[in-house]
């Protein structure tokens, strides 16, 4: 039995295309054959193949016993694929097969993502893993199970699908895509984090593909995609289920089943689970109805994830796809796509869901085609078309082809050099001397005239050898030219030799095509003038440097008025032509002077301005100059203080940014005033919140202060008595004296100049204390004492 593993082309690109099959080749295809003979490193078959295959991508020959009568006494299996043979439980029983024990390929399908746990995490909780494809030892993704596509190198890891094998999960902590047979796997289960900032896996591995159903092409159940893992190795995906082609007259027995079932992976601790390998393919060429044969070809279950009692959400594997069975009689089958995982042990919300995992579809049940097989003999070489003449260029490749009918021949080329004809061997620059298309690498003048053919044979039989043919080596164009410079034109003569067509760019954006030709400079500059020598070869250039130079004028675009917050950027783009340098003053900015060509400078403080450039070169010097205006604001800060409150009425000290607008909020629902220092009058007691908003250009400014109102009512207007400090300024303390008011305050409350209350103490009624100020920043604080009746407030200067 020959059968075609792998070689699936598919989308490689790094987005939602990846792992879509583009072209299945020749994957897939299987056929009999009769081996005639053995020699080294070769089997002669006795009849011709139906197709052509492709051993770099994993071709299996697989012994084809065929018996008159067998009974299955034992559990019968086949080896697992292991990435090049394996997988295939194949045979023939002329007469009666008696199985009284089953037949078992489970998990012997394409191999699921290996575990990986990875080494380190860089992860970010706001840069989410997004690509489909990782190169193997990146943190960022999991292994990919494996499918009819050969694996690429730098693309083992990643959430996209290789073909039917299910993706990896991508960081953090994802699960793994199921692998698909003709029906697509599951999609993988998401990792959510229980902390805002931790990092989330919402990227998890996309099920495997589903493969076109094709007559005469067979496949092994893909593999599950790995989930995401930096803690154990228990996150790997399941193998696919494995393939049996069986043939028999007559099918009896006690325990007549058959198994392809896709492997479920193992629970996963702590990390994301892997996906569920795809069932197998099944194909049954029976004499008669089987009576009581039940046929199993389901897909894994996805890989469970174990939070181990914690508020983790680990994303579960995806489901795999059923497999497919293919009979030529009724049988009992069971194709089920696998569940998908479910999270485990959690405290979370999530124990027992999968997490937008997904099961995989179910399989199918196929009409029967039988085994292929050609009895077609195999002929003795011919060459249909002999090498054609070859003409290349020097340095280029050379290639001859030879056509022969179809057959398993071997090729030699041969080389005439003008001393007879010799085998082509290794370490002549030749690839391919053993096949039907040669290649010379590099081609030289030396070689040409040399001549070529082809032997084509089969060892032992016949060979025949094709007509010979010629190599013709075409020479490469070289370029040349000589420059007369007059002023600022150029007189060019061409020079160059082998060539069909001259192109000329004279650097500064003009060109030409005539081989001689004159070219005058509008502006000054250093120029490098090429010439494009080309023939249907190659192209070759040749440069030279050309200095023009013009006299200098300066000039340079600046804003007439520009206005900023802080620190205004003012940026001066030069419009000087024909310079080599320029000298910059900027008096009054930072920095002052620039010999950049175009500068930017920064102004801190409004006012008039004046910029001059001087630019000079080889020529000669001039000079610009240009004023401006800068208008320069700051962002305004909010600040007050209460300077009294007797009796509802409150009077404010404004020491806010001057010039920003003021808005007032006494706390009491009143409408907000706008006022500088706003003396206001509360209607009833209690504890209001004083806003204060200054804004204006450049930005806005709160501050808030919280005052007691108490109003008493008084037959007549009472002046306050006011407690006696000392001393004020105050350095490391200062005594508060209330022997003068009338009644004791019940605390006092001391706040700094932004509204922020920095001590507070209960003076129970105290006449005289102590308080210390040796910790506390210079500034202006205000003391507010809290009185039965009323609040008096006392502003204090500490140094």
């Amino acid at each position: 039995m020959i059968m075609q593993m792998q070689g699936a082309g598919i989308n490689n690109s790094n987005n939602s295309s990846y792992g879509q099959v583009q072209s299945y080749n020749v994957t897939g295809r299987f056929e009999k054959a009769i081996i005639d003979s053995v020699a080294f490193q070769a089997i002669y078959l006795r009849n011709r193949l139906l197709y052509i295959y492709t051993p770099a991508s994993k071709v299996q020959l697989i012994t084809y016993p065929v018996f008159p009568n067998a009974t299955i006494t034992d559990t019968l299996r086949a080896k697992a694929w292991d990435g090049t043979t394996g997988g295939i439980l194949a045979f023939e029983v002329s007469g009666t097969l008696t199985m009284n024990a089953p037949m078992v390929v489970n998990g012997c399908g394409f191999r699921g993502g290996a575990p990986y746990a990875n080494p380190s995490n860089n992860c970010s909780w706001a840069l989410p893993e997004t690509a489909y494809l990782y190169a193997a030892g990146n943190w960022r993704g999991a292994f990919k199970g494996e499918g009819i596509a050969l694996m690429e190198v730098g693309k083992e890891l990643g959430r996209g699908p290789q073909a039917n094998g299910g993706g990896g999960g991508n960081d953090h902590n994802s699960g793994g895509g199921g692998g698909g047979n003709l029906s697509n796997g599951g999609k993988g289960g998401e990792n959510d984090e229980p902390s805002t900032f931790g990092c989330s896996g919402h990227l998890p591995g996309l099920g495997g593909n589903g493969i076109l159903s094709t007559n005469n092409r067979i496949y092994l159940g893909g593999g599950g995609g790995a989930g995401h893992a930096n803690n154990l190795l228990n996150s790997g995906g399941g193998a696919g289920g494995g393939v049996v082609l069986i043939k028999a007259k007559y099918l009896a027995g006690l325990e007549q089943k058959i198994f392809a079932n896709g492997q479920s992976p193992k629970l996963a601790d702590g990390d994301g689970g892997g996906g569920g390998g795809a069932g197998g393919s099944i194909l049954l060429d029976l004499g008669n109805p089987s009576s009581g044969l039940l046929v199993y070809a389901r897909g894994g279950k996805g890989g469970n994830t174990n939070a181990n009692n914690q508020n983790r959400c680990f994303g579960p594997g995806g489901g795999g796809g059923g497999g497919r069975v293919i009979a030529n009689q009724p049988v009992l089958t069971y194709l089920e796509g696998g569940q998908a995982g479910v999270v485990t042990n959690s405290s979370n919300g999530c124990n027992g869901n999968s997490n937008n995992g997904s099961a995989g579809q179910d399989g199918a049940l196929e009409t029967f085609t039988p085994i292929p097989q050609e009895n077609a003999l195999v002929y003795v070489p011919q060459v249909i078309q002999s090498p054609f003449p070859q003409s290349v260029c020097v340095g280029k490749s050379a290639i001859f082809s030879v056509s022969a009918n179809g057959g398993n021949w071997q090729y030699q080329w041969q080389l005439n050099t003008g001393t007879g004809w010799q085998n082509i061997g290794n370490a002549q620059g030749y690839t391919g001397f053993k096949t039907n298309t040669l290649k010379l690498t590099t081609a030289g003048n030396s070689q040409n005239g040399y001549q070529y053919r082809c032997i084509v044979s089969r060892v032992g039989c016949s060979e025949v050898t094709s007509l010979s043919t010629i190599l013709t080596i075409k020479p490469a164009p070289i370029a040349a030219f000589s420059i007369n410079l007059n002023g600022s034109t150029l007189q060019l003569t061409n020079m160059a030799t082998n060539f069909t067509g001259i192109y000329w760019s004279f650097g500064d954006g003009t060109f030409s095509s005539d081989p001689n030709t004159a070219h005058t400079y509008i502006t000054g500059g250093n120029y490098v003038v090429t010439q494009y020598a080309f023939n249907d070869c190659d192209t070759n250039a040749h440069f030279m440097p050309v200095l023009i130079t013009l006299a200098p004028k300066a000039g340079f675009l600046v804003a007439d008025t520009t206005k900023s917050c802080e620190t205004a950027e003012v940026i001066f783009a030069n419009a000087a032509t024909n310079a080599t340098s320029y000298n910059w003053s900027f008096p009054g900015g930072n920095p002052a002077v620039s010999t950049l060509s175009d500068p930017l400078v920064t102004y801190s403080i409004s006012g008039n301005y004046m910029a001059r450039q001087i630019v000079s070169n080889a020529a000669g010097s001039d000079t610009f100059e240009f004023h401006f205006y800068v208008q320069v604001d700051k962002v305004p800060l909010a600040n007050f203080v209460v300077a009294s409150i007797f009796n509802g009425t409150i009077t404010v000290n404004n020491m806010s940014t001057p010039g920003a607008l003021c808005t007032w909020n006494f706390g009491d629902g009143s409408a907000d005033i706008v006022a500088q220092n706003p003396t206001y009058q509360y209607t009833q007691s209690g504890v209001f919140t004083i806003t204060l908003a200054v804004t204006n250009p450049c930005g806005a400014s709160i501050l808030q202060s919280q005052i007691q109102v108490t109003i008493v009512a008084v037959s007549s207007p009472k002046v306050p008595v006011l407690p006696l400090i000392y001393p004020n300024p105050a350095d490391q303390q200062c005594t508060v004296d209330c022997s003068k008011l009338e009644t004791l305050p019940l605390r006092a409350r001391l706040y700094d100049a932004g509204g922020r209350l920095v001590q507070e103490r209960q003076t129970d009624h105290e006449i005289i204390w102590m308080m210390q100020t040796h910790d506390l920043p210079s500034g202006i604080y205000q003391l507010q004492l809290v009185l039965p009746t009323t609040l008096l407030v006392v502003p204090i200067c500490i140094r």
